[in-house]
């Protein structure tokens, strides 16, 4: 495996390492190996698993930097270790010290920290190319993990066009970044080959366009920044300025930010004078609509900016006289012709004007439309179980009863109702001990089988692990951005009463860092109003204007007439000794 020394060879020649000194696989940007993989197999190069050797070697050198956990950071923070942030930066520090091999960084993705925000940025779960691992099995090659793979929005192998995995396809389930039986190309759980090839679908590139723009995009900007140590916010920022004066002369930056990209129009603002970051969600909106390049983003050179995909329309400024005659006759035409439930958004969108607008302008027609809405949802229920008439069903019904409790398997009373198409509430009702004595037959025959409980004592207990890990890394990763409860229930398909039931302690932390990150979040933009409230004051009374309230909301992009901006813009009058009647001609 390795060359023979020369004896000649003097000894101070020799390097040893606490670890072995494996090179990370590089061959180029976009085929750079994650550091979560090279970690992988580190520890498989020593005989050892990811946990012993991150709690036993690596978690004792992360208390010279103050990082004292009781439990392993590197469950909750495994998500992190690929990305930007203090955390990634000292376990390269750590692992370059470690294995004397150098640039380690070029494995993560720290060199955008000054253009690219943290927030979003990394996929919280391990995906995957199988075809690339399957080619590098074939290839006999060492297989590894892309750093690619981890970045969000990075959702298909262009060299394959496949979309990229995330669970087994036998166990079929989530993989971490980094476990414990973490092996690299195996499941962690099942320890099933993750790679195999897949028939090429002709029509893919035209049905999922702009996911794969996404991926191009994402390629192309690890490939021209791979050998850039650190990328500048200078280029970034002139980027910015360029695209905000092009779109100046067309739109309005308001109509741009609200319309096109669903934001505050002060962000494009701030991002222009440096003061905050854009999430990579943006930077690719920003890319896909006006057809500029990420790369031409970051380095600085965008030289032109195209319109063609940005949604002119916006919703119209509604004047009582001019389109309330005309919006009635839709409203009353979409009542007429309404055969299905349509929203409030919805018709706010088809009609081109705010839902509020609606609400207020149109009370009567929009109650007629709700009522629509309800009689149709109470149609759809009385489809799914039909009349019944005790006295010529009650026959039927009772022998199939009688034939479900004679049979030796489980058949559950949701199964019953489907089948009979009766609602479960008139079985009750007039078939009491026969629904009782099938839900007894159940329970026994579970009980007797004994490994239905078992396996699902079993499932429950493994379901409930892996809840509690993905809730312990949750409230680890809540940092800038808040993760409502609404969006836990999502991912995990665990209603948020069983969640609060389950585990108490963790939901009210993951409550209490979201009123936190909230409560920054607030200070950050009162203090960013309050800052552009006394330079507007100043830049009034420079152009020889009184910086009255009506003066500065139209340089405003916020609301005034809240008491706190109210209280600054009063005090700011007072500390410059500024006085109305000064102005008066």
């Amino acid at each position: 495996m390795y060359d023979i020394i020369s004896i000649k060879q003097k000894e101070d020649d020799l390097v040893t390492t606490p670890l072995y000194s494996i090179k990370p696989i590089a061959n180029e940007g976009k085929n750079v190996e994650s550091l979560s993989s090279y970690l992988v197999r580190l520890a498989n190069a020593h005989k050892v698993s990811i946990g012993i050797l991150t709690s036993k070697i690596l978690m004792p050198h992360l208390k010279e930097y103050n990082f004292n956990y009781s439990t392993n950071i590197y469950r909750g923070y495994s998500r992190h270790i690929n990305g930007l942030g203090e955390f990634s930066e000292i376990n390269i520090e750590i692992l370059e010290r470690l294995t004397e091999q150098k640039n380690l960084s070029s494995l993560t993705i720290n060199k955008f920290g000054d253009v690219i925000n943290k927030t979003k940025l990394m996929k919280s779960q391990r995906t995957w190319c199988p075809e690339c691992l399957q080619q590098m099995k074939e290839d006999l090659n060492v297989p590894y993990e892309k750093l690619i793979w981890n970045i969000n929005h990075y959702d298909i192998c262009l060299k394959h066009s496949i979309f990229l995995k995330s669970t087994c396809n036998q166990c079929g389930r989530l993989q971490n970044i980094l476990h414990v039986n973490s092996r690299i190309g195996y499941c962690q759980y099942c320890c099933s080959w993750l790679g195999y090839k897949k028939s090429v679908d002709t029509n893919f590139i035209s049905m999922y366009g702009d996911t794969i723009y996404n991926s191009k995009e994402i390629e192309d900007l690890v490939d021209f920044f791979f050998a850039t140590a650190k990328i500048s916010r200078k280029p970034f920022i002139s980027s910015i300025n360029f695209i905000n004066d092009k779109l100046r002369e067309k739109i309005s930056l308001r109509e741009f930010s609200l319309n096109n990209l669903e934001m505050h129009p002060g962000s494009l603002l701030r991002y222009n004078q440096g003061r905050t970051i854009p999430n990579i969600t943006l930077l690719l909106k920003i890319s896909r609509l006006l057809d500029i390049r990420l790369v031409e983003i970051l380095s600085g050179e965008v030289k032109d900016i195209s319109f063609k995909s940005l949604n002119r329309q916006s919703k119209i400024r509604y004047n009582h006289r001019v389109h309330y005659n005309a919006l009635e006759v839709s409203l009353n035409n979409i009542i007429k012709s309404q055969g299905d439930i349509i929203s409030i958004t919805t018709l706010s969108k088809k009609l081109n004007v705010s839902r509020k607008t609606l609400r207020e302008s149109f009370p009567d027609l929009i109650n007629k439309i709700k009522k629509n809405n309800d009689k149709i949802n109470q149609n759809v229920e009385k489809k799914m179980y039909r009349f019944y008439n005790h006295e010529n069903d009650c026959k039927k019904v009772m022998a199939y009863l009688q034939k479900v409790l004679m049979l030796e398997r489980v058949i559950t009373l949701e199964q019953i109702t489907t089948e009979l198409k009766i609602c479960s509430s008139t079985l009750k009702k007039y078939f009491p001990n026969l629904v009782e004595d099938i839900k007894v037959k159940n329970k026994l025959m579970a009980q007797k089988r004994g490994r239905f409980t078992s396996i699902s004592k079993k499932y429950k207990t493994i379901e409930m692990k892996r809840v509690k890990e993905k809730l312990q890394e949750i409230s680890n990763s809540i940092e800038e951005e808040p993760i409502y409860l609404s969006h836990i229930e999502e991912e995990l398909g665990i209603s948020q009463y069983r969640l609060r039931r389950k585990f108490p302690d963790l939901i009210k932390l993951i409550s209490a860092k979201n009123k936190d990150s909230k409560q920054r979040k607030r200070r950050v933009y009162i203090d960013n109003c309050n800052q552009e409230l006394i330079n507007t004051i100043i830049h009034l009374i420079s152009q020889d204007i009184y910086p009255g309230v009506d003066a500065l909301q139209k340089h405003l992009n916020f609301k005034i007439n809240n008491p706190v901006f109210l209280s600054v813009w009063r005090k700011t009058l007072m500390e410059l000794g500024i006085e109305k009647k000064s102005f008066r001609k």
